[in-house]
């Protein structure tokens, strides 16, 4: 009868899987026949009340990039093996973009007002001004207000090098090029050779080059900084 009672059981299942009312979140691993099972249903209600969540977020944070998945799971409180299979179904669908470690409503972009633009390019300027010793953090924020200042590193306007210090985009990415062709051609850079290739102060030198050693892309060594080997 046991055996009778699971074929029966069996059977349905593979019915609903049919009729669509069952649907496979995940499958098995290999060589096993588990899967993970999920009335549809419920599972078109949990993807629409997720996207309603992120769609809140962009209304209380119009200028943030978008939600982090932690924000978000905790917010939807579902269990933890079904958050992660429910946002890859709504990115593979393209109801929810995977920005880095934000996801957002596809349509969703940074809009600023015009007051917001205005001092913006004032600020901006500024740094065009002097690329190697632009306005410090603090001021930034103060100046654009702390929203508007994290808009622009989540956008990659700005790169904040450390607690104190930021650099356009564009500056950063011309001095990790210098460092590395110094490096490359050297062995190695110290503080005082950046602070002199870009005619800057120790303090902007310093917190580039320690940012370079978090961001694993050179190790220090005495005073000299080397590039981290690649495996």
């Amino acid at each position: 009868m046991a055996r009778l009672a699971t074929a029966e059981a069996e059977q349905a299942l593979e019915a609903l899987l049919k009729d669509g009312r069952v649907i496979v979140l995940e499958e098995g691993q290999k060589n096993s026949a588990a899967r993970l099972l999920a009335a549809r249903h419920i599972v078109v209600l949990e993807k629409e009340r997720l996207v309603e969540l992120v769609r809140q977020f962009h209304r209380q944070n119009p200028l943030r990039n978008g939600i982090s998945r932690d924000i978000l799971k905790n917010r939807a409180g579902l269990a933890v093996w079904v958050f992660p299979l429910l946002v890859q179904q709504l990115v593979e669908e393209g109801v929810l973009r995977d920005n880095q470690r934000v996801l957002a409503l596809p349509e969703h972009k940074i809009r600023f007002s015009s007051p917001q633009a205005h001092l913006i390019e004032q600020i901006l300027q500024t740094f065009r001004t002097s690329p190697y010793t632009p306005p410090g953090v603090k001021e930034c924020a103060q100046q654009l207000g702390e929203d508007v200042y994290q808009a622009l590193i989540e956008t990659g306007k700005l790169v904040q090098v450390s607690e104190d210090v930021v650099f356009l985009s564009d500056t950063y990415q011309e001095m990790l090029a210098a460092v590395v062709e110094i490096i490359h051609a050297n062995g190695a850079i110290t503080v005082a050779e950046f602070r002199d290739h870009f005619n800057t102060s120790r303090k902007y030198a310093l917190a580039f080059l320690e940012h370079l050693d978090r961001s694993g892309i050179t190790l220090r060594d005495g005073d000299n900084r080397r590039l981290r080997s690649r495996k």
